[in-house]
């Protein structure tokens, strides 16, 4: 009877592994309803997830893994990374305090706090951890301490203390020897314009390949550097990891720069086909075609780069170019156009000196000031010689940019055109440097005549107790901006204070001598600035207004024309002190004596630098 009783047990099993052992196999529904579905039960799915933590976490309080976890998918499941917005925001915080008021001295906990802390609040956390261990020696391990360290140098850098960032990051390195923070050590001594530095930190550890990303990062910084040669090795090492995206753009301009023009090509075109703002990738392209392709080529590269945009190529430089290799293709309309630009864009840089000039001369009109005393004697400019000079300084500016760097030109004026990063050290960047100073010099040469020469002797001081005031005032302006400095009350700034030619200096040394930027820098920039400033636009103006004003004046307009506005009040603080140097020794020679002597200052640190 018991065997007639299994045996039967064993038929259904049998029959009912038969029936249905198997799946019945059917069609997949449209991916479209399944992501519907998925959408529809999401909140759903979430609380059951949480809810499956939180029984496990009643029976394993201790287990601060899985609260790590829990915490993980409260801040990631609702996460928005386009709008970089988390509607659980605030119940992961919760999560987080929890966790760390649970586990307050955990490693593991505190570092995923530390991955979660960000500004000021990460700076205060990974100094109280740091201090901790100082005080408990050994209380963390090094590779873990090194994170610490490694974060504080980025929050330092992103505050741009850029000292602090580079000793936080030498620490993190000593505690942890398989980490590289050689990029972001050189991008620090880059914003400190010490390229030399920069350099070395990259070229130690440029055979590191454990990170394709910083290899390609590298050989940006080298690039900007001036260094294509070694840019280019820091690429190849990136290329071996085909699972990364490689900026061809950066790697093209590495081949350029290295002679090799026929591997460049494929590479340009790489770029251009992936990028997502294709102006920049245009732009080298036909930078590129202009100098090593046949007409044709370029003819069709110029069409591209037109038909992306008329802002491509505003002012027509591009069409001139192409008048050279194609002189009888045709102008179209927008050719015209952009003639038309150019020539309007000449034209407003002449006028725009009435800015200031007519106002002057409005002012003494209806205050019927007349001519009086000026600052040097016997002076022969006016009004007129200010407006030539001022728009003849625009217009040496302009035509360096159209030549030397079109692409910034018209980033500056159009904010919707997009361009690749500027290069800090390049031979663009010496050529723009070389031909600005030149130009500016020629200029005020044809504006000194013979006797204008008679201002670089003293009338009231000696030529020899000018020149040692000025000298001494020098000392004493760089004493006293960089005690204002040093205790806040002025914004920090480059020490060099010229920093509005530190890539110029450093690019002309790079690609010419250093014995050149010495000649401008030091020599002919105070000689022809302190005749453009404190001689031709002082004295012009003295002849309809006061000299207190015609001093902040032109002391404002000496700082604004540097260009720098972090050193905009060194700049106005040293044009008035230049100018009260004219007024009192009725000679231009103590203020070219202050003027140099603050600038080889500026060139002895540069050269430390650069």
């Amino acid at each position: 009877m018991q065997s007639r009783i299994l045996l039967g047990v064993l038929i259904l099993c049998i029959t009912n592994t038969l029936l249905y052992g198997q799946e019945k196999i059917v069609k997949p529904l449209s991916s479209e309803v399944y992501l519907n579905k998925l959408k529809n039960s999401k909140d759903s799915l979430y609380v059951q997830i949480l809810k499956e933590f939180d029984n496990y976490l009643n029976d394993h309080p201790n287990d601060y893994n899985a609260r790590i976890e829990k915490c993980i998918i409260i801040d990631q499941a609702y996460y928005d990374s386009y709008e970089e917005y988390n509607p659980k925001y605030e119940e992961f915080e919760i999560c987080l305090n929890d966790l760390i008021k649970d586990f307050p001295e955990n490693h593991e906990v505190l570092l995923f706090k530390l991955k979660n802390t960000y500004g000021d609040s990460s700076l205060e956390f990974c100094n109280q951890v740091i201090n901790t261990n100082r005080m408990n020696p050994g209380k963390w391990p090094d590779y873990k301490l090194a994170k610490f360290y490694q974060e504080l140098a980025l929050q330092y850098s992103y505050k741009e203390e850029w000292r602090k960032a580079i000793e936080n990051a030498k620490i993190a390195e000593e505690l942890n020897d398989t980490l590289d923070l050689s990029a972001l050590v050189a991008e620090q001594y880059m914003a400190l314009n010490n390229y030399e530095e920069a350099k070395k930190e990259l070229f130690r550890s440029l055979d590191s390949m454990d990170n394709a990303w910083e290899s390609q990062n590298k050989g940006n910084l080298l690039l900007k550097l001036g260094e294509p040669e070694k840019a280019l090795q820091a690429f190849n090492y990136a290329r071996r990891d085909t699972s990364i995206w490689i900026d061809n753009g950066l790697i093209a301009k590495a081949l350029i720069d290295n002679g090799k023009y026929a591997e460049a090509r494929e590479f340009l075109l790489k770029d251009l086909s992936e990028a997502y703002y294709s102006s920049a990738s245009l732009h080298q392209l036909f930078a590129y075609d202009y100098k090593h392709s046949p007409a044709d080529t370029t003819l069709t590269t110029y069409s591209q780069l037109n038909s992306a945009s008329f802002l491509n190529d505003a002012f027509g430089k591009y069409r001139f170019m192409m008048f050279t290799i194609a002189p009888f293709s045709a102008w179209d309309i927008y050719d015209l156009i952009k003639l038309l630009i150019f020539i309007l864009s000449i034209i407003l840089l002449i006028i725009l000196p009435y800015l200031w000039i007519l106002p002057i001369h409005y002012i003494s009109n209806y205050f019927k000031i007349k001519e009086v005393t000026t600052s040097l004697n016997g002076v022969r400019w006016g009004l007129k010689d200010f407006w030539i000079i001022s728009a003849a300084v625009m217009l040496i500016e302009f035509a360096a940019s159209i030549i030397f760097n079109y692409q910034g030109l018209l980033s500056t004026l159009f904010n919707d055109y997009y361009i690749e990063e500027k290069v800090n050290v390049s031979f663009d960047q010496a050529n723009l440097g070389l031909f600005f100073f030149v130009g500016m010099l020629i200029v005020v040469l044809l504006f000194i005549k013979k006797k204008d020469y008679r201002y670089l002797n003293a009338e009231k001081w000696s030529t020899g107790k000018g020149i040692a005031i000025g000298i001494g005032l020098a000392f004493a302006l760089r004493s006293v901006y960089f005690s204002l400095v040093r205790i806040g009350l002025i914004p920090k700034t480059n020490a060099s204070v010229i920093g509005s030619v530190q890539d110029y200096f450093a690019s002309i040394s790079s690609y010419y001598h250093p014995a050149l930027s010495f000649l401008f820098i030091v020599i002919l920039i105070p000689f022809y600035e302190e005749y453009l400033f404190r001689g031709i636009a002082l004295s012009s103006m003295e002849k309809r207004i006061k000299f207190m004003s015609a001093n902040i004046i032109q002391a404002i307009i000496f700082s604004l024309l540097h260009g720098n506005l972090n050193l905009f009040f060194f700049y106005l603080a040293f044009g008035l002190i230049a100018g009260t140097l004219v007024r009192k020794s009725k000679s231009i020679a103590p203020s070219i004596a202050f003027h140099v002597t603050n600038n080889f200052f500026a060139f002895i640190i540069l050269s430390r630098l650069s």
